[in-house]
């Protein structure tokens, strides 16, 4: 893609959007709040009756200003859709559950100690998969060690890799 159709395509993601950042630090503030200007997007600077997403960073469902951007129903994301937006040139759709805002910022209690391993998926929904496995508080590990890990995620439960583990591993498929 030309760079001018690749400014033109960045340029129009987020036109409409007035929006309001929460919980962030000053250099991912900064970059997120880039990519959303660059987008089209205005930045509200305060939460408001004008605002149409309220875009959180290290910021747990519960808070008080999620709690008010739900009520007032707004658009509630975490920045990791700002980045999958930016990334494919669309706004992706903002009610996957790997955009809301975390119930808790250290995961799920007891997830520390899954290992999770994927086997069969590709490019983005294994990108996605990790990436939910991160959010959790779970770990993810590339080789499959029959003695560490404790989940094995399969695309197709098929093929020697989940049989050879079936024994050992709780299967999720």
């Amino acid at each position: 893609m030309a760079e001018t159709e690749q400014v033109t395509l960045h340029s129009r993601i987020f036109v409409g959007f007035h929006f309001v950042l929460a919980g962030f630090d000053s250099l991912k503030k900064e970059q997120i709040r880039s990519k959303l200007l660059e987008g089209g997007g205005v930045d509200m600077n305060e939460y408001g009756p004008d605002c149409t997403h309220l875009i959180v960073y290290r910021t747990v469902y519960d808070d008080p200003i999620c709690v008010a951007a739900r009520r007032d129903g707004k658009v509630l994301v975490t920045s990791l859709w700002v980045e999958h937006s930016f990334d494919v040139g669309m706004a992706v759709d903002h009610l996957s559950i790997m955009y809301r805002p975390m119930r808790g910022l250290d995961g799920i209690p007891g997830a520390k100690s899954l290992i999770l391993c994927l086997t069969g998926y590709q490019w983005q929904d294994r990108n996605d998969i990790m990436t939910m496995v991160g959010l959790m508080g779970a770990n993810f590990t590339k080789p499959l060690i029959g003695n560490k890990v404790t989940h094995l995620i399969c695309y197709k439960f098929e093929g020697k890799v989940c049989f050879s583990v079936a024994v050992l591993l709780a299967i999720i498929s």
